[in-house]
């Protein structure tokens, strides 16, 4: 798997282009090109995976609770208290 990381890909989703590499970038080129999304609101994650699945796409979401994003993705993941495990 390469690693397609778009670290403006969050404000491009909501149209707020800080990035001028990535205002000409239709959403769905975005979404599809990358293989991770990373720090994004739970509603960009529901348009996520919408986008993903109106192009066809099996979409697989995980999170540390139940979201709408969760419950329309077609495999969805929660991890009971990801957000208070230690890494370290």
């Amino acid at each position: 798997m390469e690693s397609n990381m778009y670290p403006s890909a969050s404000a491009s989703l909501l149209g707020n282009h800080k990035d001028k590499s990535l205002a000409d970038v239709p959403v769905e080129q975005l979404i599809e090109n990358a293989d991770v999304f990373a720090a994004v609101f739970p509603e960009q994650k529901y348009e996520i995976v919408k986008k993903l699945q109106e192009l066809k796409r099996i979409c697989r979401m995980t999170g540390d609770g139940c979201s709408p994003a969760l419950k329309r993705a077609n495999i969805g993941i929660t991890v009971a208290a990801a957000a208070a495990t230690d890494a370290g």
